[in-house]
This record gives C-alpha cells, structure tokens and sequence, in this order.
C-alpha cells in the first residue's frame, strides 16, 4: 500500500510540470555582450603636491575586459486568463556581471565570494502584471524609469558598448569636483532602474503610446532623525513618458521626478581653494549639521544621511530615417537638482544645466555607422551657505592645487561628448562592433561616460575620459 501511494506520489510530482506548462507560455531569451578596451582620463586640471598620496589625478590607461553592458538573461511567462486579459511575469537577471571587479591571485584581500556577488536574480527589468488588448498593461516590480526613453534615436548602446552613448551627459549633473561615492551628489544619475516600481503602458493608439510609473525606491529604514529634514520623509518617483512614431518618425518625452532622496554630506572640489569672487558672504560651511562642503578649508565634521536631494528632468528626442537607412536624431535634457539641509540656518542648493545631443547612424546591408556629438551647458544655480545666505555659482572661484589663478564654476563646467562607432553583423543574432568615444570636460568640471565609466573622482575634475573598444554580441 505504502508503495503505490508512493508510486502515485511521484507520478504526481513528475506531472505537475507538465500540467503548468500547459496554462502557461514560457520564453527564454537574452544576449552576452562583452568586450576589450583601453581606458583612461587625461588633462585633469588639479595637480598633485609634494604631500600627495597619489601621483596624479588622471587617471592613467590602462587595458581591460567589459561585460557589463546588456549581458542578461529573461524568463517571461503568459498566461491566458480569459476576458481578453494575461497574466504575465518577467525575470531577467544580468549575467557576466563582474565586469572590472574580478579577483585576483590573491582576491585582493577580499573574500572570493564577496566580488562575483553582483549578479542575482531579478537585477534587471521583473516584474508581474495583468494586460489586456483594449487597455494596456499594468505591473509591479522593478523596472527602467526614464535614462532609456531616448534609445530609439540614440541607440548605439543596445548592441554596442556601453560608453557609446550621450548618456554619460544626460544622465548625470557633471557635479565639478564631487565626490561620486555612495549617497554623494556626485554619484546622482537622472533615471535608472527602479525598485517597488507600479508601471501602466498603454496600448499603441496609431502609434502614440504613453507609460506612467510610481515608485517608491527607498524600503529600508523610515528616517526618523528628530529636527532634521530627513525626519519623516518619504523617496518617491514618478515619470510619464508619451511617444509617437509613424513610419520612419519617432518623438518621445519623459518627465521625470525623483524626491527626497536621503543623501550623505557632500563634499565638492576636494583639495583646492575656494572663494568667493562677488565678495560678500564667505564661502563657510556648518558644523555637523549637513549641507554642501566647497573646497579645501570646509569646516566641521560631514555627517551621513542629513539632506534631502530632489531630481527632476524633462527630456525630449526625435529621430527621421531616410529610405536609404540614414537615422538623424536630436535629444534635449533640462535638469535640476535641489539640495535641502538640516542646518538650522543652512539654506539650500541648486543645480541647474541643459544637454543636447546629435545622434547620426546609417545602415546599410550588414554593416552600421554611428556618431553622436553632445554637449551639457555650464552649471546655474546656487550653494547654500551656513549663515542662510547663498552665492550663486558663477562666484565660485576654485583656485586648483598647482594653480595661480581662480576660475569661477559657471563658466568652467561644461562638456562635450564624441562617439564613432562601427557594427557588422555577422548573423541576425551575432555582431562585432567597434567605438571610440571621447568626453572633454571643461577646467571644473567631472562628467564620466554611462555605465562601465573610467572611474572620475572628486579630484579629477577637468580631465578628458576616452574608451576605443572591440567587441561581440550574441543574443538568443
């Protein structure tokens, strides 16, 4: 008896897959994208003094592997609910993930494991969600928000590298001389992938189609820092992105809105002198009370999680494709970033700066021609002071280590961004490509290309990142 129940225990095990794969279409797909390179930053406007830990502040070339860039796998399942309604899932997970981070002989000191964790499940676009023909689609996860509405005119980096795109302008503030650590003004990115994400699209309506998400990023702990800023606050983004397309024309627009994000006191132009060159209030920072740090003489100690940054971004592209396979295409970004402190009498930051660029590609049988040149204006605004006072950015003077002079930030912190690029196709699903892609950062100013970047620090304002890179796709 014991045997036949167990018989039929195992039958049943051994069936249920079979059962679930009948209520459910299930799809694997992907890419592995990686390539060869050599990387570095040279004409960094600081220089290093005789006390000095390092030997300069370009960052020296060197040669590498990259795999960072598009590399995942997807699990996508539908299923037919009955009403004209789906349910659906998606999983997708990078894979190769630990481009530039691999250990060494002796793990660099770090545990093996430690390093080769950055991939996982579910660390690229998942999610589960009902659809229907008539009314569109609605799911909850994690998802993109807004860095990649503009793909469809600047699209060198979906079958490229990473560092091909006008990203490395539009999806930063260039913040001059700002630390880009973890919680930093300098690491901020306009957009991205966004966690506890609630995302609508609509259906294609003679091809306009829209996309609203809520996000609620932060789900650690609620901040509860009495007579601070933080006290209570909540992060949240929300973005609505439209497009239309009709033939061989695209438009799109994305408004995005990111609030309250609880960001760690900042620090810009590490290192150099500061003043003020419209006299007046100097250029004082508070005690342990937040705020923005400027330069060298910063006073009182930095303290984490004491300001609240908003992001907030408006970004329209357009594109025409000629017959003959020539794709001309414009985007333009207007950005600001808004610092509030918790100083008593700190008042708070902005920052303020426009992108456009011009990306141009043209195919033609299995080969593809991309170039794309970009330029972000010089920084406006305003940094708060300790006294409640504020001196607008053009009267900020940073006089560099090695220097003689000052040079005022709103003139000196504008970039431009160059990209040649090459793919051949060697099948529908295989493909070699060929970049070289060039920043050139005004005197104080910090932009590093998007993803995979060089590696510009609060120290290396003014100098030029290049990437030439070689590398193969496969997708599946």
């Amino acid at each position: 008896m014991q045997k036949k129940l167990l018989v039929v225990a195992v039958a049943g095990a051994l069936a249920a897959p079979v059962v679930a794969q009948a209520q459910s279409s299930v799809t694997v797909s992907g890419a592995i994208n990686v390539w060869y390179e050599t990387a570095g930053a040279t004409g960094a406007t600081n220089t290093t003094t005789p006390t000095s830990t390092v030997s300069t502040f370009d960052v020296k070339n060197r040669d590498r592997v990259q795999d960072g860039n598009g590399s995942n796998i997807r699990f996508t399942a539908v299923e037919d609910i009955g009403g004209g309604m789906q349910g659906f899932i998606q999983i997708e997970s990078a894979v190769i993930s630990n481009a530039n981070t691999r250990n060494d002989g002796v793990s660099n000191g770090t545990a093996v494991t430690t390093l080769q964790s950055a991939g996982g499940w579910a660390t690229r676009n998942s999610g589960v969600g009902l659809r229907g023909q008539s009314w569109g689609e609605v799911l909850i996860g994690i998802w993109d928000v807004h860095y990649n509405e503009q793909d469809p005119v600047d699209s060198q980096r979906l079958r490229g590298s990473a560092h091909g795109t006008s990203l490395g302008l539009l999806n930063t503030f260039g913040m001059p001389g700002t630390a880009t650590g973890t919680g930093s003004l300098g690491g901020v990115q306009i957009g991205g992938r966004y966690s506890n994400i609630i995302r609508y699209q609509s259906p294609n309506w003679a091809g306009f189609n829209f996309k609203l998400a809520y996000s609620r990023p932060t789900d650690g702990t609620v901040p509860t820092n009495v007579n601070t800023v933080v006290d209570g606050s909540k992060n949240k983004a929300i973005n609505f992105a439209p497009q239309w397309s009709n033939g061989p024309i695209f438009v799109g627009y994305s408004y995005f809105k990111d609030s309250d994000i609880v960001t760690a006191q900042a620090t810009m132009f590490s290192g150099a002198a500061v003043s003020n060159l419209a006299g007046g209030p100097a250029l004082a920072t508070p005690a342990a009370g937040g705020g923005l740090l400027v330069g060298s003489g910063a006073t009182g100690a930095a303290s984490a999680a004491t300001n609240l940054t908003t992001i907030t971004s408006s970004r329209l592209s357009g594109a025409y494709t000629f017959p003959f396979g020539l794709k001309l295409g414009l985007v333009y970004d207007q950005s600001k970033l808004n610092l509030k402190s918790s100083g008593a009498t700190f008042s708070g930051s902005e920052f303020k700066r426009n992108v456009w660029a011009l990306p141009i590609s043209w195919n033609t049988g299995a080969h593809t021609i991309f170039a794309t040149y970009a330029q972000a204006s010089k920084l406006k605004g305003s940094v708060g002071l300790a006294s409640g006072a504020s001196v607008d950015v053009s009267s900020i003077g940073v006089t560099a280590s090695g220097a003689t002079a000052a040079q005022d930030v709103g003139s000196n912190s504008k970039a431009k961004f160059y990209m040649l690029g090459y793919y051949y196709d060697l099948s529908k699903r295989t493909n070699i490509h060929l970049s070289y892609s060039q920043i050139k950062n005004d005197n104080l100013a910090g932009y590093d290309f998007f993803s995979n970047n060089v590696g510009m620090a609060n120290s290396n304002f003014g100098a030029d990142p290049r990437i030439i890179s070689l590398g193969i796709r496969h997708a599946f």
